[in-house]
């Protein structure tokens, strides 16, 4: 499923300047060619908008960097609970809130996008290097079946300056 807007030509546009996909829906992206890099190079830009907090932006240990107003800055909506009925692991039946997760109790859970990123840290999260660093992500769904299948793809970037800092993850 889509987190962030989970467009990748906007995600494109935000790291590397891709100006195009050429024909439409062939994942053969047309990149900008003079030497520019993408829009996203500034943590208080107006690209964050896409992007969701890695460990949420109501996080202490590593707080939403703020513009010179001391007003954070404009992220995308953290990741929230919910079923997820199409997540791997997940059967169906009779469950109020089926997920892939158990509590100590053995009862089915839910956890959202930055619980479940400070699980995979060892509930301690990584906080960016940089003054006006902050870690965001965006994932592009998979689909398709048999010959026309293509993965999700998973961003990752740093808001100091994400055209620069940023990893892709594709199985």
């Amino acid at each position: 499923m889509a987190v962030g807007t989970g467009d990748e030509q906007a995600i494109l546009l935000d790291l590397i300047g891709v100006t195009t996909e050429t024909p439409v829906g062939s994942g053969n992206w047309v990149y900008d060619d003079d030497g520019s890099v993408g829009s996203y190079t500034s943590y208080d830009g107006g690209d964050g908008a896409d992007w969701v907090s890695v460990f949420g932006q109501d996080n202490v240990d590593v707080p939403v960097p703020t513009n010179g107003a001391n007003v954070a800055i404009v992220l995308h909506d953290d990741d929230e609970k919910g079923t997820c009925a199409d997540c791997p692991g997940v059967t169906g039946g009779n469950r109020d809130n089926p997920g892939i997760h158990v509590n100590a109790s053995g009862d089915w859970i839910t956890k959202t996008g930055d619980e479940e990123w400070l699980g995979l840290f060892g509930d301690t999260p990584l906080a960016s290097q940089y003054q006006d660093g902050h870690f965001v992500y965006q994932v592009v769904p998979g689909g398709k079946t048999g010959d026309d299948t293509y993965p999700p793809v998973l961003y990752v970037a740093d808001i100091e300056n994400a055209s620069h800092f940023n990893n892709v993850l594709e199985p």
